[in-house]
């Protein structure tokens, strides 16, 4: 009984595990089924996760690279914008410079300003000051019979009351131009029996049945060449103060200039001779233009004599030639380094080299080198004409200066479009010695203004004639001017020295 009973209660736990098998069977189907449905969404989230990975690599290189066109673009538009301030800071440069700055003159300047005094106001009144010499001006001999004025109205009308005091006389000058012709009467006689004819030798001169004299040819010279009147308005002048006696052709004013060429070889020979001797020379050349060409004149000048000379090239080819051809003297010059290679010492006009620096000051005004140089220079130029000659002190400071613009520029170097100021400083850098020639040679003028007033006149002669025609016209006009100039240089009457070479 026993042992049937353990049967049917193993029986019974058998069945029951069975039963519980095969319950946990079916768990685990289904635990097999869900695992592997949850293999099949990480695997398909591990697809879109790779795809999100690639997507996001993808967009970050998009992104990357955008940021990089991005920063491109705005490096580029930073160039650009500084590119377009240095622009309207080299055209501003441009539209500020004036008489001031540059070597043209204020009138030239639109929009210029009004010409300030730099002498210090003061409480007098303008006009002639107390302790001043008087320049009265130059009384004159009457050249016709007095005109004697009536007596005042009042002394008329009551003569025993007025005392006579004294005659008081006022002139009135007056020109007067008139023709005087002058005519010469030969004899032509014939060879018997032949054609030959002979005649009375006239004047030299006197070739044409009509000839000018010295006073038509200098006066019609003059007016052309020296007052740049034009041919046909010379014409005009002569005619009208001749009352229409004297009318010269245009192609005999024009010939004019040639004939005075011809007759002043000796004396421009002297003029080169004396200023190739002399101890110095300032020089310096300006272009003009022939029938569409760029071509030169060179002049050498000093205090007694000036010379020019025409050529078509510069550099050495335009020196040739001229008085600084060989020269063994010191050379006052604007800095056109093709001087330095002739004479024996140099120096640099001042004038120019503060025009710059002034430049450089309102181009450059964040820089300090450009304001100490400016001041210095004109401090040693005022101390020089008040009679110093000791500069140790101003030439240290010099090169402290020269100091402070090497740091200036390292540190902010100079833009691609105004290096103005920084080529002024590399010049008074590099030729400190040229600077201040003058100051251990007091003799040398220290600026080149003698060359810019002589080579003025040339310029005011090409804006008349706009373009001259051939070489032989610009070299006889610097001959002409050669003789002229050298003329005011001594003080002389240049229509006296005209009368005496025609």
């Amino acid at each position: 009984m026993t042992d049937t009973s353990n049967s049917i209660d193993y029986k019974l736990e058998y069945e029951k595990m069975c039963r519980s098998f095969s319950s946990l069977s079916n768990k685990y189907d289904r635990a097999l089924k869900k695992i592997e449905i949850l293999d099949n969404k990480i695997g398909e989230l591990n697809v879109k996760l790779i795809d999100c990975n690639e997507n996001r690599k993808i967009s970050e290189s998009i992104y990357k690279k955008e940021i990089k066109d991005h920063e491109r673009t705005i490096v580029q538009l930073k160039e650009q914008l500084n590119e377009k301030d240095q622009i309207i800071l080299k055209l501003k440069a441009q539209i500020e410079r004036d008489y001031t700055t540059s070597s043209i003159p204020s009138s030239m300047k639109p929009n210029h300003k009004k010409i300030t005094n730099s002498r210090i106001k003061s409480n007098r009144k303008s006009g002639a000051q107390p302790g001043h010499e008087h320049h009265p001006r130059k009384m004159l001999e009457a050249t016709v019979e007095p005109v004697v004025l009536d007596v005042p109205s009042a002394v008329k009308e009551d003569p025993e009351r007025y005392v006579f005091v004294r005659p008081v006389r006022r002139k009135v000058v007056n020109i007067s131009v008139s023709a005087e012709v002058i005519e010469y009467v030969g004899s032509e006689y014939r060879l018997k029996g032949t054609s030959r004819l002979v005649c009375s030798e006239f004047p030299e001169g006197v070739h044409d049945e009509i000839n000018y004299g010295p006073s038509v040819k200098a006066l019609c010279c003059l007016l052309n060449n020296y007052c740049n009147v034009s041919i046909r308005k010379v014409q005009e002048v002569v005619s009208g103060l001749t009352d229409n006696k004297i009318k010269p052709s245009i192609g005999k004013i024009n010939g004019l200039a040639k004939e005075f060429s011809c007759n002043t070889a000796k004396e421009r020979n002297d003029i080169f001779n004396r200023l190739f001797t002399s101890p110095y020379q300032n020089t310096d050349a300006t272009y003009l233009r022939e029938n569409g060409e760029t071509v030169y004149v060179y002049v050498s000048t000093n205090k007694n004599s000036t010379f020019y000379t025409f050529k078509t090239k510069k550099g050495d080819e335009g020196i040739t030639g001229t008085p600084v051809d060989g020269y063994d003297g010191v050379l006052v010059t604007d800095h056109d380094k093709t001087y330095f290679k002739y004479g024996k010492g140099h120096q640099k006009c001042l004038a120019h080299e503060l025009r710059y620096i002034k430049d450089s000051v309102i181009n450059e005004p964040e820089r300090e080198w450009n304001k100490k140089m400016e001041g210095l220079l004109k401090d040693i130029i005022h101390k020089f004409k008040n009679g110093q000659r000791e500069f140790d002190y101003e030439l240290d400071l010099f090169d402290k200066i020269i100091e402070i613009g090497e740091k200036e520029y390292k540190d902010n170097p100079p833009s691609k479009y105004y290096r103005n100021g920084y080529n002024t400083f590399k010049r008074m850098r590099d030729y400190k010695e040229y600077v201040f020639y003058f100051l251990e040679h007091p003799e040398i003028p220290y600026t080149n203004n003698d060359a810019e007033r002589k080579l003025r006149q040339i310029k005011r002669k090409s804006k008349q004639v706009g373009a001259f025609r051939s070489d032989d016209s610009i070299s006889n006009y610097c001959d002409f001017m050669t003789i002229v100039e050298t003329a005011n240089n001594k003080g002389e009457n240049i229509y006296e020295v005209l009368l005496n070479n025609f």
